[in-house]
């Protein structure tokens, strides 16, 4: 696979790894456990790269985005398989995570939170149900497993709590310009060169 430059900086498997480790808080007893994780991710195919065996991955943001996510949505005790079809789909499509994650990169002065409502279990049942009867299914409820929404911190209360009071509602929620901002300093704090920058999605 042949990918192009990348525009923004450019980071190394140790300083990847040594920024989320500090982000997730396993710096000490829990870092073989945490690389054991980030190298599953990289096996399933996060981040999306094929550069050929015995080639060194040299990670650009949007790489450890989707690494950063994946772990978010570890923290939260998603199956890892299921994890990487969401988030390989997202960035394939340029679409929901993705979408997101260059929203909040494009307007960094406001807080992001990203509200993600889940269907986990009834997507499963209701997807093949769809092959049966598809008129009676919304198509675009079955096809994904996760609806991403994308709030600011001062609709919170006002957009999100009101929806939790419909039936069947349920979310995971979590800031993503912080999240974003820890693994940005992590990263100038543990690289070799300094980044002081964001760049833009690729």
């Amino acid at each position: 696979m042949v990918r192009r430059s990348p525009a923004g900086p450019i980071y190394g498997y140790a300083e990847v790894e040594a920024a989320l480790a500090k982000v997730y808080d396993a710096e000490d007893a829990q870092r073989t456990a945490f690389r054991g994780r980030l190298k599953h991710f990289r096996k399933l195919g996060i981040p999306q790269q094929q550069p050929g065996k015995g080639i060194r991955i040299r990670y650009t943001m949007s790489d450890i985005f989707q690494l950063m996510i994946a772990c978010e949505f570890a923290e939260f005790g998603i199956d890892p398989y299921l994890i990487t079809e969401i988030v390989r789909r997202h960035w394939r499509n340029k679409s929901g995570l993705y979408e997101v994650t260059d929203y909040a990169l494009k307007f960094p002065g406001d807080d992001f939170h990203v509200v993600i409502e889940t269907h986990f279990m009834s997507w499963i049942w209701n997807r093949q149900k769809s092959k049966r009867t598809p008129p009676e299914i919304s198509m675009s409820r079955v096809a994904e497993p996760v609806f991403v929404h994308r709030l600011k911190a001062s609709d919170i209360k006002n957009i999100f709590l009101d929806e939790l009071k419909k039936p069947g509602r349920r979310f995971f929620v979590f800031n993503l310009s912080a999240r974003m901002r820890d693994v940005t300093k992590a990263l100038t704090d543990t690289a070799d060169v300094p980044k002081s920058a964001l760049p833009a999605m690729q």
